[in-house]
């Protein structure tokens, strides 16, 4: 376990936000913190080689195999209306055909796989723990590719040395390129029904956990602004079924009254949503 400053202000001063157990393993916890500067994260942490472990397990969602059985049929099924439109809010920033587009943290891949049937993008990858068959652009090499979009989606959270993933990015991307940032938003309205066991805490594999004010001071650090931002309502709905510790059959009676009221704060004010989508240009 290695204990870490702020990656915002470079504090080391913090207080105790909430005490979360890994929800694979219950008998192990971890403490989450708050900088003075408002900034959550978890601390101390496993470092890089200790995380690989928690990533390990048959449950964990964007590592899973994908065999059919009946989970799977049903999340792949709701899995192809979440990427049609992740898929629609990229191909609004492609300008130019067959574009560089590079994706960090993409998981197993799948979302990539479909993105590249619908349309013509060359695909590279920065994915330290699953591997797959698009090319790599690493932090360190000198491969000289350029691309018009970097997208993170649900990775920002995962990465250990944030100033070496913004190295990257900065070399990457060309001047006028796209950054596109999904990650769960520590604001959402649902995690007051929840508490310490809102699935998006997920620790330890969840090492930050960004408000709207603190993911803008963090891009306003590596010289990037937000242009557009995007409530993922779809992200709402999954963690609210996901949360909790009763069975199933009473997580979804509760899920019945949580969500209309969720999407109806939503509705009047979008960071409230359990993630968020941020659209960046450097400055």
């Amino acid at each position: 376990m290695e204990k870490i400053k702020c990656i915002i202000c470079s504090s080391d001063s913090n207080l105790l936000y909430t005490q979360v157990s890994d929800r694979f393993n219950e008998e192990e916890s971890f403490n989450i913190v708050q900088c003075n500067c408002g900034f959550v994260y978890l601390n101390p942490r496993p470092d890089i080689k200790e995380i690989e472990s928690y990533y390990n397990n048959q449950h964990y969602i964007p590592h899973r195999s994908q065999n059919f059985n009946f989970f799977n049929i049903i999340y792949r099924f709701f899995q192809k209306f979440i990427f049609y439109w992740k898929y629609n809010k990229i191909n609004s920033y492609i300008h130019n055909p067959s574009i560089n587009l590079l994706d960090i943290g993409p998981g197993n891949g799948s979302f990539l796989d479909y993105l590249s049937k619908k349309i013509n993008v060359n695909i590279f990858i920065n994915e330290p723990f699953v591997k797959l068959n698009y090319p790599s652009l690493n932090i360190g090499d000198n491969t000289p590719v350029k691309c018009e979009i970097i997208s993170m989606w649900h990775s920002l959270e995962h990465i250990h040395n944030i100033e070496s993933i913004f190295t990257l990015i900065d070399n990457k991307l060309t001047d006028d390129g796209t950054l596109i940032i999904a990650v769960p938003n520590i604001d959402a309205y649902e995690r007051k029904f929840f508490k310490s066991d809102w699935i998006a805490y997920d620790s330890p594999r969840h090492l930050y956990h960004f408000s709207c004010d603190t993911l803008t001071h963090l891009l306003n650090k590596y010289n990037f602004t937000i242009i557009k931002k995007h409530s993922m309502i779809q992200d709402s709905i999954f963690n609210i079924l996901g949360s909790g510790k009763s069975n199933k059959f009473f997580r979804l009676i509760k899920s019945l009254f949580y969500i209309p009221i969720t999407l109806l704060y939503i509705f009047l004010n979008k960071n409230l949503s359990s993630s968020l989508l941020y659209i960046c240009k450097r400055k």
